[in-house]
This record gives C-alpha cells, structure tokens and sequence, in this order.
C-alpha cells in the first residue's frame, strides 16, 4: 500500500452468505477488506447487487462494475482442425456446443430435458459438451445421457484448448446454468466469432446476451430453452440475421 497506494478488488464469482459459525469474524474480515481497497470491481451489475449478501461490503462508494473482455478474434483466416473427423461423424450434423464444467448448477439435466424436444424438430443435431470434470460428476452426466435416451446426440469431451477452433465449426452455442452465473464470458466468445448463442436467464448473463443481438434468452423452462434453440436451427434466414 505505501509503495502503490490502494490496490483493486476485482470480484469475478457470486458473493455467498457467511456460514453461521463464519458470521462475525468474516463481517470483519469483509470490513477490513472494503476499507483496504480503492474500488471494489465486480464483473456484472448482478454480482454487484448481490453483494448485499456480504454486509461489510456494502460501501457503495467504492464500487464499480467492469465487464468482462475478451481477445478480439483475428481477422485472418485461421486453420480449422476438424471436430467431424476426431469424432468420426457426418458433415451433416449440426453442432450445439456446451463450454463449461460439469458441475450439476451449469444445467446439463435441464439441457437434456429441452434436446429431447429439439431432435424431433432438428434430428441431425449433435450436442458437443466439452469442460473440466471431477470423475464423480462426469459419471452422473453420463447416466443422464443414458436416462434420457440422447447416446446418439451428445457427445462428452474434456478440458479443451482449442475453444476458438470449436466455435468456428458450431451452429449454436447454450448456456443453460441454473445458478450462480455472475456473466457468462463463453456467450461473449461465441458472439464475437457470430456464432448464436441461446442462455437461460440467470444471474449477469442477461446482461451479456439480449433476445436478437447475439442470440436469444430463456427462462428456466426446458420447452421454452427448446423452443429458442430450434427457431435459429430450422430458420437460416434467422440465424444469419441473429
């Protein structure tokens, strides 16, 4: 502090409420924290409002919300590596993608429930679900694969690199989290290399996304997530447009 002056607090995730036992000592933690810092950022006007969750922080003085960025794509025409043939599958599919890890709040339950709608409308969609997964939770989004009867159109990959070269080959890209989504930087990736993208309408997300521009939202109704998803897959002249 004496060498820099105050430093930035740059919050990226949803506040929580203190445990019980956590209540007092982290009030003042919080306190001491709010008074440390020059401006405490958040990443979306949402998050910023749920800092009310944290009483120390409420120095509404020292707020200020900057939202996410992202590297402007390049212009170039940049190398594609095929997801088709990794994946041995026909050029006719049409790819939604997932970005995202495999925690049970990201909603891929409540993605399989709107795909089974979407595949009567749209057969040849395959859904590419790609992110970090612990063993335990990787294992329950294969049994709701088998559960809801999708082998044929889901596929579950890992951790991936290479998010740039998978989006350039997507038709649509989902965002369906059920909670605690303090922006939703994937959406922003995907709309700066015009890929479409359909979120449910949960925390700063509709902040990134606006039903039109850039793709459309969604309330937590899996028909209604459905039914956006199929409108840009069945309209070409949308999803151009969008």
């Amino acid at each position: 502090k004496r060498k820099w002056g105050k430093p930035l607090f740059i919050y990226h995730n949803d506040p929580t409420p203190a445990r019980w036992t956590q209540i007092v000592p982290e009030y003042f933690l919080d306190l001491l924290v709010g008074k440390s810092v020059s401006v405490l950022v958040t990443v979306s006007y949402h998050t910023q409002g749920v800092l009310k969750q944290r009483p120390g922080l409420r120095n509404a003085s020292k707020r200020k919300v900057i939202y996410n960025g992202i590297e402007v794509p390049s212009q170039k025409k940049e190398r594609t590596k095929s997801i088709y043939e990794e994946l041995g599958i026909s050029h006719e599919r049409r790819i939604v993608l997932m970005l995202s890890t495999y925690e049970e709040r990201k909603g891929h339950e409540f993605l399989f429930q709107a795909l089974q709608k979407v595949i009567i409308q749209c057969p040849e969609v395959l859904l590419i679900a790609a992110g970090f997964s612990y063993p335990h939770e990787r294992k329950r989004v294969e049994y709701l694969v088998t559960k809801y009867l999708l082998s044929d159109h889901v596929c579950l990959l890992g951790f991936r690199n290479d998010v740039p070269n998978l989006l350039r080959q997507a038709d649509l890209l989902v965002v369906p989290s059920q909670s605690f989504e303090s922006f939703g930087l994937t959406s922003v990736e995907a709309i700066a290399r015009k890929v479409p993208v359909v979120v449910t309408q949960v925390g700063g997300i509709i902040e990134v996304v606006k039903d039109g521009f850039g793709g459309f939202t969604a309330p937590l109704d899996p028909d209604l997530f459905a039914d956006r998803m199929i409108q840009l897959l069945s309209d070409n002249q949308l999803w151009k447009s969008i």
